[in-house]
Parts: structure tokens; C-alpha cells; sequence
């Protein structure tokens, strides 16, 4: 008798059993025909995620004030007197593409509630306040201090507990009960 892949595999019934045991996981989590129970996703964590697309555009629009001068087509290609004038600013334009590219990632998984998007989002913050910092010391632009209390702000509301608890891996309920 062959195997065939689109048949649900049925075992013999135990004692007790009245219904077969499928070995298919998908049966395990749902009866046919009702819609996949979904976690609700809480407010906290859908207002992380538009303040992560906004910081997102402002990391968006940082890129562009440090990489928009050196698109004018009299600047390419780069000469290396050039290259070690503007080193700084190309650096620093990669850096808020990268670190736009990842708030971009992090609200998304936030959005459809991703396991590493809170660690992501964590991250983004970090990388976010480091760099402030090295503004801050290096050319104490006056747009650093909004990036430091929005970065503050952010980390603060990323470490709600409603926030952290939409991320935690639930434990299946035990069949013996709770823990004496």
C-alpha cells in the first residue's frame, strides 16, 4: 500500500480514544474549518510600531542630508581628496540607510508580532543613541538632542510590560497542573 503525502495518517485508537490521532501538526492546533486563533496584538505595541516607521523617515531623511551633496553629478566620481574630505559624511549617510533599514524591519515585526522584532527594535535604539553620541562629541549638530530623547523615550516604552510580555514565548499549559 503506497504512502501518500495528501491523506491524513491515522494511528490505532487507544484505550479511551475516541477520535484518531493524526500525526499531522496542523490538526493539532485547529479544527477544520475555524479560522487560526491569532494572539490580539495590544495598543503598545501597534503605537511602537508607527513610532518606529517615524523614526524610521527621520533616519530616512538623515541619509539623505549627509548622502544628498554628494549626488550632484559634478561630485562623481569620488577623487581621493574629495573621498577624504567627505569620509565622515558618506559613513554617516550608510549608517542612518542601515539603521533605517533595520527600524523598517523591527515595526514590521512588531506588526505582525515577530519573535526578534522587540531585540531588533532594542537594537535599532542602541545603535540609534550610539550614534547621537558620536555626533554629539564629534560636530554637536542641534538635530542630536531631539535624536537623544526620542531614542530615550523609545527604550523606555519598549520595556512595558505589555510590551515585553506580546513578545515571550507562551509555555503550553502543563498537563499535571500548575507548580506546587
Amino acid at each position: 500500500m503506497p504512502l501518500h503525502y495528501n491523506t491524513p495518517m491515522t494511528l490505532p485508537p487507544t484505550e479511551g480514544a475516541d477520535l484518531p490521532v493524526t500525526t499531522r501538526p496542523s490538526a493539532a492546533r485547529r479544527v477544520r474549518g475555524q479560522p487560526v486563533a491569532r494572539p490580539k496584538r495590544p495598543w503598545s505595541v501597534t503605537a511602537n510600531a508607527l513610532l518606529l516607521l517615524i523614526e524610521m523617515g527621520g533616519f530616512v531623511l538623515m541619509a539623505a542630508l549627509y548622502l544628498g551633496p554628494l549626488g550632484r553629478p559634478a561630485v562623481w566620481p569620488l577623487s581621493p581628496a574629495l573621498w577624504t574630505e567627505q569620509r565622515a559624511a558618506v559613513l554617516s549617510g550608510f549608517v542612518f540607510v542601515l539603521v533605517a533599514a533595520l527600524a523598517l524591519a523591527a515595526a514590521v515585526g512588531f506588526l505582525r508580532l515577530a519573535r526578534g522584532a522587540w531585540l531588533l527594535a532594542v537594537l535599532v535604539q542602541g545603535i540609534q543613541l550610539l550614534v547621537a553620541l558620536i555626533l554629539y562629541f564629534e560636530h554637536r549638530p542641534s538635530y542630536v538632542y531631539l535624536m537623544m530623547i526620542y531614542g530615550l523615550v523609545m527604550v523606555l516604552y519598549l520595556h512595558q510590560d505589555d510590551v515585553q510580555a506580546a513578545f515571550r514565548p507562551h509555555a503550553p499549559p502543563s498537563e499535571t497542573g500548575p507548580a506546587v
